[in-house]
């Protein structure tokens, strides 16, 4: 029994780690080249991920995946908002840290109550 809550715990752990603390933030379209993907969002609020983007004449241009060997363009009147993902490793830190001390917590309360009718 105690160890499928830890497998589960060290399984929620990772999900926070993984899924936590991700934000996007806004870029000046002459900054894609420093970027190997960005998300851009249409005029039509469509967002897509761009690899390799490069701005030439009046164009974005880039890869839809980090696979593609096509390169497609998406017209510079089209894209409202360019931006770039990053993650806040403190953020996530502490998140997950909260999360294992209190599921910690949580066991110890769960085990001195069934200490205290079984010992």
């Amino acid at each position: 029994m105690f160890r499928n809550r830890a497998v589960s715990l060290v399984l929620v752990g990772l999900f926070v780690w993984v899924t936590g603390c991700s934000s996007y933030s806004q870029i000046e379209l002459g900054e894609v080249a420093d970027h190997g993907k960005v998300r851009v969002t249409l005029t039509d609020g469509a967002q897509r991920d761009i690899y390799r983007a490069t701005v030439e004449a009046d164009s974005l241009k880039g890869r839809l995946d980090s696979e593609d060997t096509a390169v497609h363009g998406i017209p510079l009147d089209q894209v409202s908002v360019v931006e770039v993902g990053g993650s806040d490793a403190a953020k996530t830190f502490l998140v997950v840290l909260g999360v294992t001390v209190g599921a910690l917590l949580a066991a110890a309360a769960i085990y001195s109550a069934s200490c205290e009718s079984f010992c």
